[in-house]
């Protein structure tokens, strides 16, 4: 630490501080007692790690943070310590990594992402904070990945999403930030591939599942929260019914032979019977001849 007085009780001058090794760290300028000027720091081989502009000790003007290759890695600019006017983000060899718009602190305006490449990778616009309107993603070929729609900061309305060749790869539709309506998920081949339905965010109705050629797959039917039944394709339902109906007349034909079949119950119970019609018979006649 050197280079700072006291006046009237208040800092003034350049205060420096050092690495525990001798090299130096920080320096900043004190105006009687207020941050003026660059506050800039540094990594233990002299290069900067960030440098931050002040008046009247709030953060205005322009700031900037390295990576230790001296490449830098966020710009921005301050009014009265809130974030205003456009921050840019890099990645390490450079490339921009993001530009996004500020005002008192508050995303507001265009954002753009990029891919390591430099490529377009998301582009929106945000109103007090919250994306506003249409956000596009994209592919790092530059073709459109997916084109949501939003409303103070939530999903609003139909979504759109594309395979990299630009066919449609889905519609979603959106509700206040819940799935609401129909969503529909498609082949490469163009062919319909699933089909949703939803109430704000629960599936209702038949969800419909396709094979790649477009015959029905299987269907699942939801009926709210806590209940959902999966029911086979219009073949299997009817080999399903066709094979219980099979398994039923084996049943009753079973049955049926059992029913026809005397047991041996039965069988004691006959004989018995005719054994007794005989002793009686027998007794008539020894009382005849008598």
């Amino acid at each position: 630490m050197s280079g700072v007085e006291l006046i009237d009780g208040k800092k003034d001058g350049v205060l420096r501080t050092y690495y525990t090794s001798g090299e130096l760290r920080s320096e900043k300028t004190f105006v009687r007692g207020l941050l003026q000027g660059e506050e800039n720091t540094y990594f233990r081989n002299g290069t900067y790690q960030q440098t931050i502009t002040y008046k009247d000790h709030k953060k205005n003007g322009p700031a900037r943070i390295y990576y230790p290759t001296e490449i830098m890695k966020v710009e921005m600019n301050f009014k009265d310590d809130l974030q205003d006017g456009i921050t840019k983000y890099f990645y390490e060899n450079g490339e921009p990594k993001a530009e996004i718009s500020f005002k008192e602190g508050e995303k507001n305006g265009p954002a753009k992402a990029f891919y390591t490449s430099g490529e377009m990778k998301v582009e929106e616009k945000n109103v007090e904070g919250k994306i506003e309107g249409t956000k596009t993603t994209f592919y790092m070929s530059g073709a459109i990945k997916g084109i949501w729609e939003y409303k103070m900061g939530v999903l609003h309305g139909q979504s759109k999403f594309f395979y990299e060749n630009g066919k449609l790869l889905g519609l979603k539709d959106y509700n206040n930030g819940k799935d609401h309506g129909e969503t529909k998920i498609y082949f490469k081949n163009g062919k319909l591939k699933e089909v949703i339905k939803y109430d704000n965010g629960t599936k209702i109705g038949v969800q419909k599942i396709y094979n790649v050629d477009g015959s029905l797959k299987k269907e699942v039917v939801h009926g709210g929260e806590d209940t959902q039944v999966e029911i086979e394709t219009t073949l299997l339902q009817f080999e399903s019914s066709s094979i219980s109906s099979i398994k039923k007349l084996e049943k009753e034909q079973l049955m049926s032979k059992r029913s026809n079949k005397i047991s041996p119950s039965n069988a004691i119970l006959f004989f018995l019977v005719i054994v007794a019609i005989l002793f009686m018979i027998y007794i008539y006649m020894i009382d005849y001849l008598i």
